[in-house]
């Protein structure tokens, strides 16, 4: 099956924005980080209708790579995708990378954001590092959901570990090869 239209899911941590970069690399696809969009300078969120609306024309157009949860958006996303990258990597080492994450970009924003999203030791923060320990145990679950209710016909693929993520990006993005991987 040939990937055109690919959203990419997993905990915070997982390497979602690495892997997307990489494959959008590998792929000539756009790449779109939703944490980019949905951010404002100084951490002010979008609207969530009007976050949406602009997901909703987004996903219209024929080639994309969307790298992010945002659990309310994920049914416009899985509409219009033709493949579901979810990386399902051990708690400990995604919540690990968020913490290193934040303390090798304190203090300024990371390329995957807006201008004027430091990074630092906020509540938001320990939030997110609260939601990355809790996600296996329940953002999965709303993942899995959300994928047996709107996944039907689209190419699904779970990568478990840094060398299966590695491992699709050398050898499963070849035209019209399912990558079976860890699945």
């Amino acid at each position: 099956m040939t990937m055109f239209r690919i959203i990419i899911i997993g905990s915070p941590g997982s390497g979602k924005s690495t892997f997307s970069r990489a494959l959008a690399s590998c792929t000539g696809l756009p790449l779109i980080h939703l944490d980019a969009v949905y951010w404002k300078p100084g951490w002010v969120p979008t609207p969530k209708e009007q976050f949406k609306e602009f997901l909703g024309a987004l996903v219209g157009s024929s080639e994309w790579i969307i790298e992010g949860n945002y659990g309310s958006t994920l049914e416009i996303r899985l509409r219009e995708a033709d493949t579901v990258i979810w990386l399902q990597l051990p708690r400990l080492l995604c919540v690990w990378r968020v913490w290193k994450r934040m303390w090798s970009h304190r203090s300024r924003s990371r390329s995957d954001l807006a201008e004027g999203c430091a990074e630092g030791f906020t509540r938001g923060f320990l939030k997110l590092v609260l939601f990355a320990w809790r996600f296996p145990d329940q953002g999965a679950k709303r993942i899995q959901e959300a994928l047996d209710a709107g996944s039907a016909g689209k190419q699904v693929i779970i990568l478990r570990s840094d060398r299966e993520t590695a491992d699709f990006l050398r050898h499963g993005i070849q035209e019209d090869q399912a990558y079976k991987g860890g699945a």
